[in-house]
């Protein structure tokens, strides 16, 4: 009677693992996209004054939110990101403060996803 390592036991389990496992991974021609669409009109545009040059806006319907512009995001068409303005563009998926000043430090008055690019009317 022959005796199997422990050790050997373990580590052909873990490869089974890991070869069944990688047949369940999708993997695409295009890549993974984590930006998220958004559009409509914009209903109101905040100026976040602890964080230079970024402006809160939310965008109504069809495909709504709160969004932030910043000084990196990539701005089309007319560049007017103003009230009224019909807007289109993609967000990153994670939510920043707009931060304000309150007299002794900066509070966050709403969070929204930072603005990768964005084209007006």
């Amino acid at each position: 009677m022959s005796y199997i390592r422990p050790k050997f036991v373990f580590l052909a389990l873990i490869t089974i693992f890991v070869l069944v496992g990688s047949f369940f991974i999708p993997i695409t021609a295009k890549g993974f996209n984590f930006q998220v669409p958004f559009g409509g009109r914009i209903i109101t545009t905040i100026g976040c004054s602890c964080s230079p040059g970024t402006t809160w806006i939310t965008v109504g319907p069809p495909r709504g939110g709160s969004f932030l512009k910043t000084p990196a995001t990539r701005v089309y068409a007319k560049n007017r990101v103003q009230i009224g303005r019909a807007v289109l563009g993609l967000a990153l998926p994670v939510q920043l403060p707009c931060l304000q000043t309150a007299v002794p430090a900066c509070v966050p008055i709403g969070f929204g996803n930072p603005i990768n690019i964005i084209g007006t009317n």
